[in-house]
């Protein structure tokens, strides 16, 4: 029996090398298209190596770990055109994309994320869009080039997987589109949470995410940090002996830093620069507990990674919306409201607790995210487009 060409695009948070390694198997022929940008971004050390290191290198350790990989817009061959015509280097891009659309018209089907759906219509081979979150939840309702774009694609796929977040189901209803299955956004977990070590002194308190508090039409899009801030200075100037680390992302960052001192607790802020990947690992592991998003509902890969770590979280979690893709309701310190999140700061506030809860989290991650039932739900939606049975 011939192998079906599967090709996955859009490596946010490393999906599509994550689901690549997933896939493969006997009766799969795997290519995984990534972006210099996104081997840049990746989450794994492995792959992202030394921000010292030369691309070439980089290169090579992708293939090395994952030999079905492509660096798509990585041409140098072409490198002499850049500088030998005007708008060379836009020539240059365009000549790649054009090479990365034949390729993906050799696939069987195509597995996109993010803003790749676009590319896999221009492909014209069948694909199933997993929507990453701003895909379905901003960019397919502006009224905009790319928002059309972003409409056509989702009502072209074969299948839409998406998060049961309100956002998503809601603007789903909106663009008459139907979510095929839940999109679990898959992450590398390791066998056994980051150890704490010995520790002393105020509960360290990690907020990394954008601020972003919302505003005119922004409903559910936004993070809500400001929420926990107030309730996390009602805990301190209650006594309780805690710090908070803030990273500086974000249009609200201004307002967050005229908020801590307006609430008297300028003295326990840190506020750092924007973080990249290793470091924010680091941050994550050094932190008692981490505030993510207090608005949308929804996990993103930070609160993912903040389990996998074994570090408590707090969050708003729609626990309706959360039955659709999982067994249970995570344990975290769950809230979209000032006063409710104040009380669940109070019900877990010692160094213990929240190392409980970030040890109940992780073992969450593990039982929820099992790489085995992943691989099967990813299987079959893939043997539903091709309509050929696939061995496990």
């Amino acid at each position: 029996m011939k192998r079906q060409g599967v090709a996955l695009i859009g490596n946010l948070c490393d999906c599509a090398i994550i689901f690549g390694e997933l896939l493969r198997s006997e009766d799969l022929e795997i290519a995984v298209y990534v972006s210099r940008k996104e081997l840049q971004d990746s989450m794994a050390t492995s792959l992202r190596g030394d921000v010292s290191e030369e691309l070439e290198e980089r290169i090579s350790r992708l293939r090395e770990h994952n030999p079905e990989a492509h660096i798509w817009d990585h041409a140098p061959g072409l490198n002499w055109l850049r500088n030998a015509v005007p708008g060379g280097s836009a020539l240059v891009q365009m000549i790649s994309f054009l090479r990365l659309l034949r390729h993906l018209r050799k696939a069987d089907v195509i597995i996109s994320f993010a803003m790749y759906h676009v590319v896999a219509m221009l492909s014209g081979r069948p694909y199933l869009a997993f929507s990453t979150g701003a895909d379905l939840h901003e960019i397919a309702m502006e009224r905009s080039l790319r928002g059309w774009l972003m409409r056509r694609a989702f009502r072209r796929a074969k299948s839409l997987h998406a998060c049961y977040d309100p956002v998503s189901r809601e603007n789903a209803t909106k663009l008459k589109l139907q979510i095929s299955a839940p999109f679990m956004l898959p992450l590398h977990i390791p066998p056994q949470p980051v150890a704490f070590g010995a520790r002393s002194g105020p509960i360290k308190v990690f907020m990394p995410s954008r601020q972003d508090w919302g505003g005119p039409g922004r409903d559910q899009l936004a993070k809500g940090n400001d929420r926990f801030i107030r309730a996390w200075a009602r805990r301190v100037n209650d006594g309780w002996a805690s710090t908070m680390t803030i990273v500086e992302y974000g249009d609200h960052v201004a307002a967050a830093k005229k908020l801590v001192g307006d609430l008297g607790v300028a003295d326990h802020v840190r506020f750092v620069p924007r973080l990249n990947q290793p470091d924010l690992q680091r941050s994550i592991e050094d932190a008692d507990l981490v505030a993510d998003q207090f608005d949308q509902g929804t996990p993103g890969i930070l609160a993912l990674q903040t389990m996998a770590t074994g570090r408590a979280l707090s969050i708003h979690w729609d626990e309706f919306s959360s039955l659709f893709a999982y067994s249970t309701v995570p344990p975290v310190l769950n809230g979209n409201d000032e006063d409710v999140l104040y009380q669940a700061l109070g019900g877990c506030a010692s160094r213990d607790e929240l190392q409980a809860l970030g040890k109940a989290g992780y073992d969450w991650v593990c039982r929820e995210y099992d790489r085995r039932k992943l691989c099967e739900r990813l299987r079959l939606s893939v043997s539903l487009v091709t309509g050929i049975p696939m061995s496990r």
